[in-house]
């Protein structure tokens, strides 16, 4: 099993303007870290945070899973089915699906601490893609 830690960058992108709403620190993960479980066959990416709350889960797709707060809806795990063979075009797929699935994720957000939480979870998985893909491949 192989550990992945993911860079985070508290800025939220296009936080820039007239109005600039931050995040509570308690919407900021502290720490950012992604494995492949060998025997489920997914990407675990998991993030922690200075508070903890129950954790709900959120069927986004038939290959993603998310955990998020009960109360705050922010991510607090996500779980992405690859494929049986770890071969690096089908890796891209599965991180793709993942892309529009955090896309559809933050549509449904209802409140502003939620969609720039899933922003930030974003841009930190996006930033990874290369360490996800040569991690997962080899």
């Amino acid at each position: 099993m192989k550990q992945i830690t993911i860079q985070l960058k508290t800025t939220v992108p296009g936080s820039q303007g007239v109005v600039n709403l931050r995040l509570s620190p308690y919407d900021i993960p502290t720490r950012a870290w992604a494995r492949v479980d060998d025997a489920s066959g997914q990407l675990v990416i998991t993030f922690d945070y200075p508070d903890h709350e129950p954790p709900r889960d959120v069927q986004v797709s038939k290959e993603i899973l998310l955990k998020v707060g009960w109360y705050s809806g922010k991510i607090l795990s996500l779980k992405v089915a690859l494929p049986p063979t770890h071969e690096g075009i089908r890796v891209t797929a599965s991180l793709n699906n993942l892309d529009r699935a955090l896309e559809e994720h933050r549509r449904n957000a209802t409140r502003y601490n939620q969609q720039a939480n899933t922003d930030l979870i974003k841009s930190a998985i996006s930033n990874s893609r290369q360490a996800f893909t040569e991690a997962i491949v080899n």
